[in-house]
């Protein structure tokens, strides 16, 4: 074959290489049954085998032959997409020097006769084609090997006729470009209506929100460039029922590549942006973080499992809240969280994660995680971008990154600075997927967080008061609780808890003393907050008004002391049963199902909600109670006895348990 033909093959080979997003080809002659090997080519340059035979043994070293003997015989393409996972190929003897992402081998089929044969190999990153793509490749294809054959059966072509291919190959470059064109404008106008989505809306001054994405895909489009991929960061700030103001944020990674994963990133800030609106025009919306959460995640998984199983979303969402740093969030088939504390990162224990937003039957283990940030304290999210990373070996081999644990070093050598994280990663290997960083970095009113040890003659006072109270002496205990009054000089919290204490009592005016000279000390109220004195003495207190049946007082004491330590879910379930005990249902309820978001497996918190809805006369949600509760505890007497609350004729727990879809 001529220099001027084998040139003319490259230039159509090229452009195939281009738009199939390869980076080897190789170009098979059939004839009479023989394969010889043309060509071999990549986006530089090419070189000539001299039409090698497919027999001779140094072959099985520059390609794989099962491929190849596969595609002559059944005269269809070959595609893998993922070579890492088991095919019928992967064995063969060329795949263990050359190891590679996905392979596509096709044959050249001229009158329908096979004329060659051509193999296309990646290395560099996992491709999904689109439509349009897919179109461009059968017209490149066409034109290759109508060229192939013209060289092959035309020896004495002359240049007229070749220079006519060269005009038929140009027109079909045109036409290529001119798709091409349309398919970026409408990339052009799909960043634009995903731009404004992505947005850092957060206005706290002591949680602070940033983020970094750097989507896979870049274009130009007439004079602009621009990128396009699935994911997506959010932030904004909320007032929820509690009347605490909260950070929002969400990063997500939609599935898909370029146009479907951004188009399932704009319906998810869609979404998001329509949720936040909602809950701003209502301020007080009567939901608690965890309750908002599920509603918001519901909002989402419905219209996404409307889509059939075409389209998932994997994300982390959370809200922290401004007040005492309470971090709910839920992490949905997201790469773990991070904590940056003192210089150190590392993983936060999330427990089991939910499959992707849009798998069916999902909704009904959906749980929220708490977190409770500190001083200084940062956390990194990501999407699966951070850790999908192509390194390359000394010998030169290219292998993908396999430890999930090494983002937490980039995280460290970044110092925490989503600029310098993302640096660091790109200088460990090559990106090949979107990625977005998301960073939050709280810091308390105070400037300090709770401390961890009783002052000494404090914690003396409390113990003693404590054996007061598990004796039942409980008027005694109140008294002996008394004697922090010697210490409220250095711990001006104490007089709120006095003041608190005597206005239970009866003592009106002598609390007002209190709690006067409280708020000249601090006229926000916010130095109990962090004040581990004050929690302990209000965690006694409630206990006291809990046992003794005071559960107005009690209440009153649990707001303060979830407000200091809102993940105690102890305290939350008291609290569901004080408004229970009260005739305060809705409240009930309320607390009762934000610890069992917490925490599906508190075996009284069960009971608690069975009869609450029991009362509320809601059956079904009293039988899921009931349910979970026997599951739970088969054996136990409580669990047993619940069903013979329940005014349905002929119905067992157990058989509505083998029914049951919940866990």
């Amino acid at each position: 074959m001529d220099t001027h033909s084998k040139e003319l093959l490259y230039d159509s080979i090229k452009l195939i290489l281009e738009n199939t997003k390869t980076q080897k080809a190789v170009l098979i002659d059939f004839k009479d049954t023989n394969l010889t090997i043309e060509l071999e080519c990549n986006l530089k340059n090419y070189r000539s085998l001299q039409s090698k035979q497919l027999s001779d043994v140094q072959i099985f070293t520059d390609l794989p032959t099962t491929i190849v003997s596969h595609v002559v015989t059944k005269q269809k393409s070959v595609y893998i997409s993922d070579f890492s996972r088991e095919n019928p190929f992967s064995k063969d003897i060329y795949f263990r020097d050359y190891p590679v992402i996905s392979i596509l081998c096709l044959p050249l089929i001229y009158n329908k006769q096979l004329t060659g044969i051509l193999y296309l190999e990646n290395k560099s990153t996992q491709v999904f084609y689109t439509y349009n793509q897919v179109k461009n490749f059968k017209k490149l294809i066409n034109h290759l090997t109508s060229l192939f054959n013209f060289i092959k059966n035309h020896k004495d072509n002359s240049i007229e006729k070749r220079d006519r291919f060269k005009e038929d190959y140009n027109y079909t470059l045109e036409e290529i470009n001119r798709i091409k064109s349309s398919q970026y404008g409408d990339y052009f106008l799909i960043s634009l209506l995903l731009d404004p989505l992505q947005s850092n809306k957060n206005t706290s001054k002591n949680v602070l929100t940033e983020f970094i994405i750097e989507q896979n895909k870049k274009f130009s489009f007439k004079k602009w460039s621009s990128q396009i991929g699935g994911d997506i960061c959010k932030t904004d700030t909320i007032v929820l029922s509690d009347n605490h103001t909260y950070t929002v944020f969400v990063n997500a990674d939609a599935m898909g590549k370029s146009i479907q994963g951004a188009s399932g990133a704009l319906i998810l800030g869609v979404i998001f942006d329509a949720v936040i609106m909602r809950s701003k025009v209502k301020k007080n919306t009567n939901l608690y973080p965890e309750i908002w959460l599920k509603e918001l995640y519901l909002d989402l998984h419905n219209v996404f499992l409307s889509f059939d199983g075409s389209m998932y979303i994997s994300l982390c969402m959370g809200l922290v809240d401004n007040h005492n740093g309470m971090m709910y969030y839920v992490n949905i088939e997201h790469p773990p969280t991070i904590l940056y504390r003192d210089s150190k990162a590392s993983f936060i224990n999330e427990g089991k994660k939910l499959w992707k937003i849009g798998t069916p039957e999902q909704e009904h283990f959906f749980g929220v995680n708490l977190f409770q940030l500190k001083e200084n304290d940062v956390i990194i999210i990501g999407s699966d971008g951070r850790d999908d990373i192509v390194l390359e070996q000394k010998d030169g081999v290219k292998k993908y990154q396999e430890n999930e644990a090494a983002i937490l070093q980039r995280v460290e050598e970044g110092g925490g600075k989503l600029p310098l994280i993302l640096a660091s990663i790109k200088l460990t290997g090559k990106l090949v997927d979107d990625i977005s960083l998301l960073r939050v970095e709280y810091h308390t009113k105070k400037g300090k967080s709770l401390t961890e040890k009783l002052p000494e003659q404090i914690e003396k006072i409390l113990k003693e008061a404590r054996e007061l109270f598990n004796k039942g002496n409980y008027k005694e205990a109140i008294e002996k609780i008394q004697e922090t009054d010697k210490e409220k000089e250095n711990h001006p919290e104490i007089y709120k808890f006095l003041g608190r204490l005597l206005y239970n009592k009866g003592e009106f005016f002598k609390s007002i003393e209190y709690f006067q000279a409280y708020l000249t000390i601090n006229s926000e109220d916010d130095l109990y907050t962090t004040s581990i004195v004050y929690q302990q003495l209000i965690k006694f207190l409630s206990d006291v008004y809990f046992l003794t049946g005071e559960f107005l007082n009690a209440i009153e004491c649990y707001e303060d002391y979830l407000n200091i330590t809102p993940s105690d879910n102890e305290y939350l379930y008291n609290m569901s049963v004080a408004y229970r005990k009260l005739g305060d249902l809705d409240k009930a309820v309320d607390f009762g199902e934000r610890l069992y978001l917490r925490n599906r497996k508190h075996f009284y918190n069960l009971i608690n909600l069975f009869h609450i809805y029991n009362s509320l006369n809601i059956k079904e949600r009293s039988l899921e109670m009931a349910v979970q509760a026997a599951e739970l505890k088969p054996t136990d007497e409580i669990a047993k006895n619940l069903s013979r609350e329940i005014n349905i004729p002929h119905f067992s727990i157990h058989e509505h348990h083998r029914s049951s879809k919940f866990p």
